[in-house]
């Protein structure tokens, strides 16, 4: 049977049958006795395109206006009447009160006869009438065509074969640039796997100097799904956009790389929401002008950032931004700056094959054999993780997720990518960044240099017996002249971490003198968030755990008398004997050389050591 015939026999039936003729640039319909009658300036309906994800349909209207052809796009919600009437006499269609009903009735028979196409305005995986589509240039896995008319530029340009090629001679071998085909492989695993186990959007930030290759391996990443530039419509947007303008670029985007270059121009910016908002996939939640709560926008898969400086270090210290984003610093991708050139170049005449082609694959592969894929990269990775700590799981997920990429693309692209050294590439970012998410260590450290700065603000005079209000605290050289935030004293009554009495002839002990620092609650609150520490209590409750604080029952503070003859206010205690340090093994000899730091960093002097340690009962 001819092609011709298929498509004739299933053509949707045709329901209006209106007598009309165009005539001189115009629709003529016949009056009551048969007699040519114009209607209106000639248009004619191009096509109808369906959104195979809202099911919203458009038109696009061709007339005539000044004897040029032009075209509107009308949304069919406003194909009625009253539409037509609000609409069309604005692009100069002699429409009217008059002869709307007619002119309505024909197009709509012109929209009967109209060529009707399916389109998509997204990107990604996404469920449709059932079935488990792909949707980029075209809906793969659809039982139709689709044609995509959304923001992205991900039409494929030139051949896999070239670009397959190009891999192989400029890429293979080359651990750095093997990672960045891997990163843009792998956004398709990675939105899959949120569907079935929540995974967090993949954000890796490479930094360092110009001329380590970062935008080109950027460009390579981004190459394997659509154009890898920030012009003509490519993958990439600069970070210097607007909140808006970036949330607006990944929305609906979920399966391909999306990039964001130069985050260096964002100088003095704190990236803390924008990371929590990336890796999160989800943008917070809006209301429209009449307090409606809109859909939230959402995506996944992968994003890769680059930029001369570290994120982190333009964000608050909590340790989920330390989490949520990998941070690739000073690797050198490409060999040379000709070496650069040839990728950049290969990049941007071909693209968006390989993608589509291991989306392919990964349609045969269902969600139980992908997630067992994933189980297993993940055993592999955490046992070639060195340094572990409360967060090694959540970032084992992505590593596998990468790692199991790899060996996916080497058995359905046949290529020859090395998991070993794309894994030990991350392996010893992750490594760099693990005494970094130590929150608490980091507040540690980070109070006592605070403590140190601000000494002259704590009462830390020991002998205050002899105090009276009968006196100026001046004379008495016992309140500081300044804001009075807290109070110091040492002990070395006891040793807390043994519960053992002190032997004033027995200097084994005298390393086990610590300093107790007394701050007023709300002092300490600003003086943490003041250090990017914007939430206090995750820290607290840890060094309560830790035994760095002394509390209350069921309290994170305890009360104290700061100003001597004065109430008692709520502070937040902190012991500096403890050890806190990251889970490692110390000789005793290092533990006492850093105890007696932690003491004498305080800046006491020993006769006021003294003093204080006779009244510390």
């Amino acid at each position: 049977m001819e092609e011709q015939e298929v498509a004739e026999q299933t053509q949707a039936p045709l329901h209006r049958s209106i007598d009309v003729d165009f005539i001189n640039g115009g629709i003529y319909t016949l009056d009551k006795e048969g007699n040519p009658f114009y209607l209106v300036r000639e248009m004619n309906i191009d096509h109808v395109e369906s959104n195979i994800l809202t099911d919203d349909e458009k038109l696009e209207i061709l007339y005539i206006r000044n004897g040029k052809v032009k075209s509107l796009v009308m949304n069919r919600s406003d194909f009625t009447k009253h539409g037509l009437l609000r609409i069309l006499p604005s692009k100069g269609i002699d429409i009217t009160d008059a002869n709307a009903p007619m002119v309505h009735e024909v197009l709509l028979m012109l929209e009967e006869q109209a060529e009707h196409i399916n389109i998509h305005d997204s990107v990604g995986w996404y469920d449709i009438d059932g079935q488990r589509v792909f949707l980029h240039h075209d809906a793969i896995g659809y039982d139709q065509p689709s044609e995509y008319r959304g923001i992205h530029n991900i039409e494929p340009k030139g051949t896999l074969d070239e670009y397959l090629q190009g891999i192989n001679d400029l890429v293979i071998g080359r651990y750095p640039l093997e990672l960045s085909l891997v990163l843009g492989l792998s956004a398709p695993i990675a939105s899959r796997l949120r569907k079935i186990i929540g995974l967090e959007v993949i954000f890796v930030h490479i930094y360092g100097f110009s001329t380590t290759g970062k935008s080109t391996a950027l460009m390579l990443a981004l190459s394997t799904f659509g154009y890898p530039g920030k012009s003509n419509n490519g993958l990439q947007k600069s970070w210097i956009a607007t909140y808006n303008a970036l949330i607006g670029f990944l929305a609906g985007v979920h399966g391909i790389p999306i990039g964001m270059d130069e985050a260096s121009v964002r100088a003095n910016k704190d990236y803390s929401n924008i990371i929590y908002t990336i890796a999160e996939g989800k943008d917070k939640a809006r209301q429209n002008q009449d307090g409606v709560n809109k859909n939230a926008e959402e995506w996944s898969g992968v994003v890769i950032s680059t930029g001369e400086n570290s994120l982190l270090s333009s964000s608050n210290a909590n340790q989920g931004i330390r989490v949520r984003n990998t941070e690739i610093a000073d690797v050198t991708f490409t060999d040379s700056a000709e070496h650069a050139e040839q990728i950049k170049i290969f990049a941007q005449k071909n693209y968006g094959h390989i993608g589509v082609e291991f989306v392919k694959a990964l349609q045969r592969i269902d969600d139980d054999e992908l997630l067992f894929a994933f189980e297993k990269s993940k055993a592999s990775v955490l046992d070639m993780m060195p340094v572990k700590d409360q967060f090694t799981d959540r970032i084992a997920n992505k590593f596998a997720v990468i790692y199991m990429t790899v060996i996916l693309a080497n058995k359905y692209l046949n290529l020859t990518l090395n998991k070993e050294e794309v894994l030990k590439i991350l392996i010893e970012a992750d490594s760099k960044q693990h005494d970094d998410r130590n929150l608490p260590l980091k507040a540690y450290e980070y109070m006592k240099s605070e403590i140190s700065k601000n000494i002259n603000k704590f009462i830390y005079k020991a002998d205050l017996k002899g105090f009276t209000t009968a006196r100026s605290y001046e004379d008495q050289k016992v309140i500081p002249h300044s804001e009075v935030i807290g109070r110091i004293l040492t002990r070395a009554g006891v040793d807390r971490r043994e519960g053992k009495k002190r032997d004033e002839d027995d200097k084994k002990y005298d390393a086990h003198e610590f300093v107790e620092v007394a701050i007023i609650s709300d002092v300490f609150r600003k003086m943490l968030s003041d250090g990017g520490f914007t939430n206090s209590e995750i820290i607290l409750r840890r060094w309560r755990e830790l035994g760095i604080i002394e509390t209350d029952e069921n309290k994170l503070t305890k009360k104290r008398t700061i100003i001597p003859k004065t109430k008692g206010v709520r502070c937040v205690i902190i012991n500096f004997d403890n050890v806190f340090e990251p889970e490692k093994k110390k000789s005793k000899k290092k533990i006492n050389d850093e105890n007696k730091l932690n003491r004498t960093s305080m800046l006491f002097d020993e006769e006021d050591d003294e003093k204080e340690t006779k009244h510390a009962s």
